[in-house]
């Protein structure tokens, strides 16, 4: 899919956007190397695991989170996530990232890996999802914007 499809694809996100695991540090670098625009409404979360809250050592208090939620249980209803966005979220945790997000997406809902691991790929295809966006910017990290193609 070129970059253009992936924007309108993302501009059809009307709904809840979520960022799990933030805020981070550096921002979407990958999203805004690429040229692409993120919805202004994104609700910021952290996750309530201690040993991942807070990854980079910061103090809390400076950057705005609104709301710390459970990855292992994602609290929203079923379909009703237009886009799922990660940056920051500890390796060992994606595959219950990707669980979680197939159930909380709606069909067509985009989840948007950065970081994302060479295992991530088959966990996404097992979950339903499929690959919209596949880069790897200035060598640095690899990042794959994937959609939801049917209910799990």
């Amino acid at each position: 899919m070129d970059i253009r499809s992936v924007q309108a694809a993302i501009n059809n996100c009307k709904g809840l956007c979520v960022e799990i695991g933030g805020p981070t540090p550096h921002g979407y670098e990958f999203i805004r190397e690429l040229g692409l625009t993120l919805p202004a409404n994104i609700l910021v979360t952290n996750i309530s695991n201690p040993v991942t809250l807070n990854p980079f050592g910061e103090n809390p208090e400076q950057h705005h989170v609104d709301a710390v939620i459970d990855i292992q249980h994602l609290p929203y209803k079923k379909g009703s996530v237009d886009m799922i966005i990660t940056s920051s979220l500890p390796h060992k945790l994606h595959k219950t990232l990707l669980t979680e997000s197939a159930k909380v997406l709606r069909e067509s809902g985009l989840l948007v890996i950065e970081n994302e691991q060479p295992e991530d790929k088959e966990l996404a295809n097992q979950s339903n999802f499929e690959p919209l966006l596949d880069t790897k910017i200035a060598n640095r990290f690899h990042s794959q914007i994937y959609q939801l193609v049917g209910i799990a």
